[in-house]
């Protein structure tokens, strides 16, 4: 074998080995490219499942206020409603009320009212309306009580006054109040 066959050989060889080596380097510079790509196709799936998960998020507190928002109107447009119900309920009982004070019932109402009073705390006193004064007399023979004017009875009853309780305020108007109280508080529960 000559020597440029034998080069020839030798070149042939290192080539083809070059050749291999290249092919390998090849190979694993696209292995470690599918890799690195494979990664960064991963962390960007996360990101973007992590974006979505935020914005689903976002999403669903936007509703839960909205939803929050729109139950508070709700309740604040009922009890509106029902504090405008019963204001007309009480301006009409106050009505019926003023009515009563004008009947031929309401001079029994008020001996009827008074008498067990009278008959608990001796010394009873007894303010009216001026214009229930027309039934003092008819009150103090019937029940035996002092009965005077009251400037501060609006739509009638009356307050009485006794030694042992000071005022206890029988007048309409207190007790609708008291009436009103008590349904302002049982809207506010």
């Amino acid at each position: 074998m000559n020597i440029e066959k034998k080069l020839e050989s030798f070149l042939e060889k290192v080539m083809t080995e070059a050749t291999q080596k290249n092919s390998k380097i090849m190979e694993e510079i696209d292995s470690e490219q599918q890799r690195e790509l494979a990664q960064a196709q991963q962390r960007e799936l996360r990101r973007a499942t992590e974006v979505l998960r935020m914005a689903e998020n976002k999403a669903v507190q936007v509703r839960e206020r909205a939803v929050a928002a729109a139950a508070l109107e709700s309740k604040k447009a009922l009890i509106t409603r029902r504090n405008e119900m019963l204001r007309e309920l009480f301006i009409g009982v106050e009505r019926r009320l003023e009515a009563f004070a004008c009947s031929l019932e309401y001079a029994d109402y008020l001996v009827n009212e008074i008498k067990p009073l009278a008959e608990r705390y001796p010394g009873l006193t007894i303010r009216l309306r001026s214009e229930d004064m027309t039934y003092a007399p008819m009150i103090s023979d019937a029940v035996g009580v002092e009965v005077q004017p009251g400037s501060d009875i609006f739509i009638g009853g009356f307050i009485a006054y006794t030694a042992k309780r000071g005022m206890l305020d029988k007048s309409f108007k207190s007790r609708l109040e008291q009436e009103c109280e008590g349904f302002s508080l049982e809207l506010t529960k």
